[in-house]
């Protein structure tokens, strides 16, 4: 009987065991000839070499798929113990998966626009206005400014950037 201990890092232990450990517990079910504990990010496996040794390579695949993923679903589980390569999921512009694997991509056609730029380019600009977002209050009451910010907001404009003067016009001295 030999012990391997598997570190998790890269993966939130929450994603990668499940809730209640429901995917700990398929993958002690997929494996019962070893005996398997869990804390944190350690994985203590004790039994046979070679099924330490498969054991610990199909946790290091598991986990490589729950991190680029961020999530682990009991197909994908059972895809790669059994080792076929686990279904992919849809990626119509998705730039990134989010918390619980939630797809994160471009909501209209100039987001998609700068998506694509970044994917060229090393270094992308987006000039123009800044986009203003509405204000929302958690009050039932309307928003109305006091003078005061009136007069901030005022004196803010008066201070906004001018070119200087090049040094060539200026008279030499």
């Amino acid at each position: 009987m030999i012990e391997r201990i598997v570190i998790i890092d890269s993966v939130d232990p929450l994603c990668f065991y499940g809730v209640n450990n429901a995917n700990m517990q398929l993958i002690k079910n997929l494996y019962p000839k070893l005996r398997i504990s869990a804390r944190g990010s350690v994985i203590r496996v004790i039994g046979e070499e070679t099924e330490t040794a498969d054991f610990e390579a199909k946790i290091k695949e598991l986990s490589a798929y729950a991190e680029h993923y961020n999530t682990l679903t009991e197909e994908a589980i059972l895809d790669i113990i059994k080792g076929e390569a686990p279904k992919e999921l849809k990626r119509d512009g998705v730039i990134i998966y989010g918390i619980n694997g939630k797809p994160i991509s471009a909501r209209n056609a100039n987001q998609q626009l700068m998506v694509e730029s970044f994917a060229k380019n090393d270094l992308t600009f987006a000039l123009g206005p800044p986009v203003r977002a509405r204000l929302i209050s958690p009050s039932p009451l309307p928003y109305v400014p006091s003078k005061t910010a009136r007069c901030a907001r005022l004196s803010s404009r008066a201070r906004q950037w001018r070119p200087e003067r090049s040094s060539a016009s200026s008279p030499a001295t």
